[in-house]
């Protein structure tokens, strides 16, 4: 075993390099496409809106689409598990019950889905928080939100967090009915 050439040294560098190049190349292509961040807000409410009474709550639904593609959203729905072995019927995405919203539009606005969602673009939605909070209460707070787009077949889920003191509205925004 001598001493490695000059030959040796460009052979190495240039399998580091093109090796670099491959995987950022493999980066690229997997990020590539519509991309959605879901977020929620539960027990929202909507001001100055002469559509809705002022103490009704609500689930809000946002995706944006933070991927270089448009993609087209075409349902919104809650998913419940229940039981012992929830995490498996999860795992499996066999829920116990499933709802589907219908028209998750915002009173006033034209209805939200199908609804296309180009690269860049913010979607929204709201469901009745009564409903959610049924649903919620059934199934031990093990709901899903899943917003269903024409390029994710099996929808993109976001979970329902339950809402504790701290993260329930101030006092000042809360309806006198609630107030305890």
């Amino acid at each position: 075993m001598g001493e490695l050439g000059w030959e040796t040294w460009v052979a190495i560098y240039a399998a580091v390099v093109s090796t670099a190049a491959v995987l950022l190349e493999l980066f690229f292509w997997l990020r590539r496409g519509p991309r959605l961040n879901l977020s929620l807000m539960s027990r929202g409410i909507l001001i100055n809106s002469p559509l809705v009474d002022a103490d009704e709550r609500f689930l809000f639904v946002t995706a944006s689409n933070v991927g270089d593609r448009q993609t087209t959203v075409t349902n919104l729905g809650l998913v419940a598990y229940t039981g012992w072995f929830w995490w498996w019927r999860f795992l499996r995405r066999r829920a116990s019950k499933a709802a589907v919203v219908t028209n998750p539009a915002i009173p006033g606005q034209k209805q939200a889905v199908p609804s296309v969602l180009a690269a860049g673009d913010v979607w929204q939605g709201m469901v009745e928080w009564a409903a959610v909070e049924e649903l919620c209460e059934e199934s031990e707070w093990r709901v899903w939100v899943i917003l269903y787009t024409s390029d994710h077949s099996r929808g993109i889920r976001s979970r329902i967090s339950r809402p504790t003191a701290k993260g329930l509205a101030s006092d000042a925004l809360m309806p006198s009915s609630e107030k305890q």
